[in-house]
C-alpha cells in the first residue's frame, strides 16, 4: 500500500471514515494548519502504526517519520514519548 498514491489515499480515508467517522474532521478542526503528509502520519498513528509501518506506507525513511512525530508532538503540545497516538485517539 502506498498512501502517496491519490487513489489509495482516497480508499484509505473512506475506510477510516467508515470505521471512525469523526476522526479526520476533528483533526482538521483542531489542527487546520497540518500539511497533507502530517495528516497521513496522524491517521496512521491513530491506527497505532509503528514508525517503520508508516515509513513503508508513505515511502519515507523511518528516521524522517521519527522526526515528523517529534514535530507533531511540539505542534500538539504532547511531550510524552508514546503520547502522540494516545492524544490522537483520546484527546482529539
Amino acid at each position: 500500500m502506498n498512501l502517496n498514491d491519490a487513489d489509495q489515499w482516497l480508499d484509505f480515508t473512506v475506510k477510516l471514515n467508515t470505521a471512525f467517522p469523526t476522526f479526520l474532521d476533528k483533526l482538521h478542526k483542531k489542527h487546520p494548519d497540518l500539511k497533507p503528509r502530517e495528516v497521513k502520519v496522524c491517521a496512521l498513528l491513530f491506527l497505532d502504526s509503528s514508525s517503520k509501518e508508516i515509513a513503508l506506507k508513505l515511502e519515507m525513511d523511518p528516521h524522517a517519520v521519527d522526526a515528523m512525530r517529534s514535530r507533531l508532538r511540539e505542534k500538539f503540545l504532547v511531550f510524552k514519548d508514546n503520547g502522540l497516538g494516545e492524544y490522537l485517539r483520546k484527546d482529539l
